[in-house]
């Protein structure tokens, strides 16, 4: 017998498959045959071999091959799409390397996984790629490359970072990007810090030593700070690339050494504009004396930047209440757990947080991520009935809002958990409270748009929508949807539209964008779109019902609710 172990190798994979097939199918069978039989015979399989790849398999609605390089299988790729772009057929293709399990009738393994998974990230007519893929042939082939941040996909442990071909050089999320304009206030972003440790386990220090830094600058309101997750999707470009793609003028760069309980924590100010180093910095201490160097760290870069405090803002910003190597060490490991973002992870996470908190029962921060931890099992329907995740993110978010040091993320769960039970008065004033304590946050600001939207305030909701974007240049599409409903309730459907296909491009199982899409096409009699929406709506939710649906949406007016059920049944919705 052979063992599969054997088979093992490394490979370029393409998968790629057909939009909306089944819905095709169902709309005119022999047609869409036809077509796929025809892209087959006289694209796609010469154009497979003419690039020295293989088609190892038809999978009925789209394929899985295989090539020699990286660069055959890209640039084959990019030859399909163009050439498939006369077929009525659209296709989504997805590239990767790595290693693959060959049973010599078929190959499978984590490499053909992710290939597929990335593929699903792709716009129709486009091409995503790995990491891995993208360091490879960024030299050696004529296409631009888009940068689309980090995903967390199924069945792979960690989140992998994707990019995408642009192949006329301009998209909406590269106009997004590239003509980004470098704010009014000095403006900064933090990049992930080294690990130089030599320690893999080592990274939830560096991630939480950085996140720190990133909570502390994230409340000043005299400062302008790129979130978190985009500044992530930044690594390994230099300065002034990030500074250029994300509109910023400065950048903080770090690295982390640690031999037994000592720290040596190196920093680099650059002003990205100019191009030239503005402030450098070691600082050699005991994990014990971490949050000082912190605060170190922050002064330093507000002088070098120019930020003054206003009144308030300084107690907000260094006010500390671990000191304990043990509670630092469980409060990082608990975030570093949290940022992956996953079930098990979670899991893990709360178990750090609700260490911190038993252990420090005067400080917020154990409260705090405890709080947004059971908030994001909630929203993924991960771990808990979603009734116990509301109720325990209430109680967690309630001990944090008590205790005076409390930075604005409990009011941010809480302001939407006041708008679940319909608490709009609660809810708009937690939502201020957290954009207070945290102006430059993309998340309070968010989902304070989000309330706004639902309490009726269109125009403070896309202000602040708007404000969430910037900050998160690279968003999710939560944000672009949120900006599609602001948009259609203010009744500029043209706006709406475009932000609710950008959210579907980022995430194709987007259903509040296609309800979006489906009451548009709805209010201006567009039967046919109407309908055509209607059936990916119940692709991606068989069950969906309009009753359901509004039960779950909690407008303040009710007169506002009635008006979009009213256009989602005339689209054709039960």
């Amino acid at each position: 017998m052979t063992d599969n172990r054997d088979q093992r190798r490394l490979s370029a994979i393409l998968v790629a498959d057909v939009v909306a097939y089944t819905r095709l199918m169902e709309n005119d069978t022999d047609g869409t045959v036809a077509a796929w039989k025809s892209a087959r015979c006289e694209i796609i399989d010469p154009t497979i071999s003419a690039f020295c790849g293989k088609i190892v398999k038809h999978t009925g609605d789209g394929f899985l091959a295989e090539f020699h390089t990286v660069q055959d299988a890209v640039n084959g790729a990019a030859a399909l799409q163009q050439a498939l772009a006369s077929n009525p057929l659209s296709f989504r293709m997805g590239v990767n390397l790595g290693d693959i399990i060959d049973d010599g009738e078929d190959i499978h393994g984590e490499g053909v996984n992710i290939a597929a998974r990335i593929e699903a990230l792709a716009e129709p007519g486009g091409i995503c790629i790995t990491r891995g893929v993208y360091d490879q042939v960024i030299n050696r082939v004529d296409y631009p490359f888009i940068d689309m941040g980090e995903f967390t996909v199924k069945h792979v442990s960690k989140p992998l970072q994707v990019f995408r071909i642009d192949f006329v050089g301009s998209s909406a999320s590269a106009t997004e990007t590239n003509q980004l304009s470098e704010p009014s206030r000095p403006s900064i972003i933090v990049m992930p810090f080294k690990n130089m440790t030599g320690d893999d386990d080592q990274d939830y220090l560096v991630d939480g030593l950085r996140l720190d830094i990133q909570n502390a600058l994230v409340k000043v309101s005299g400062s302008f700070l790129i979130a978190f997750g985009s500044a992530s999707a930044q690594q390994g470009k230099s300065a002034e690339q990030v500074a250029s793609d994300m509109g910023v003028r400065f950048v903080l760069e770090g690295s982390v050494r640690r031999a037994g309980a000592t720290l040596r924590i190196s920093t680099v100010l650059t002003d990205g504009i100019d191009s030239k180093i503005i402030w450098t910095e070691k600082y050699d201490r005991q994990m014990d004396d971490a949050f000082a160097v912190l605060d170190e760290i922050t002064g330093h870069v507000l002088t070098a930047i120019n930020v003054n405090l206003v009144a308030g803002e300084p107690a907000k910003v260094w006010h500390r209440t671990l000191k304990d190597l043990r509670s630092l060490e469980t409060l990082y490991r608990g975030m570093h757990a949290f940022l992956k973002m996953d079930s098990a992870s979670l899991v893990e996470a709360l178990r750090h947080f609700e260490l911190v908190a038993k252990l420090h029962p005067e400080a917020s921060v154990g409260p705090t991520w405890a709080a947004l931890t059971h908030w994001y099992n909630f929203q993924r329907g991960w771990n808990n009935p979603r009734d116990q995740s509301v109720r325990l993110a209430k109680q967690w978010s309630e001990k944090s809002v008590a205790l005076l040091d409390c930075d604005g993320q409990a009011q941010t769960v809480l302001c939407h958990l006041h708008l679940l039970d319909q608490n709009f008065d609660a809810a708009l004033a937690a939502g201020k409270l957290a954009i207070s304590n945290r102006p430059n946050c993309t998340h309070a600001n968010g989902y304070y748009a989000n309330v706004l939207h639902y309490c009726g305030d269109q125009d403070g909701a896309l202000r602040h929508i708007k404000l969430a974007i910037r900050y998160s240049p690279i968003h999710p599409s939560l944000f672009t949807t949120i900006l599609a409903n602001i948009y259609r309730a203010k009744g500029d459907h043209v706006l709406a539209i475009s932000a609710a296909k950008s959210a579907i491009a980022t995430n194709p199982d987007d259903l509040m964008a296609r309800l979006v899409l489906a009451s548009l096409a709805s209010r201006n009699n567009q039967a046919e779109t109407a309908a055509s929406l209607t059936q990916e709506i119940l692709h991606i939710d068989p069950i969906f019902t309009v009753s359901q649906f509004a039960a779950g949406q909690p407008y303040r007016s009710k007169e506002f609710l009635a008006e979009l059920v009213t256009e989602l049944q005339d689209a054709g919705l039960s």
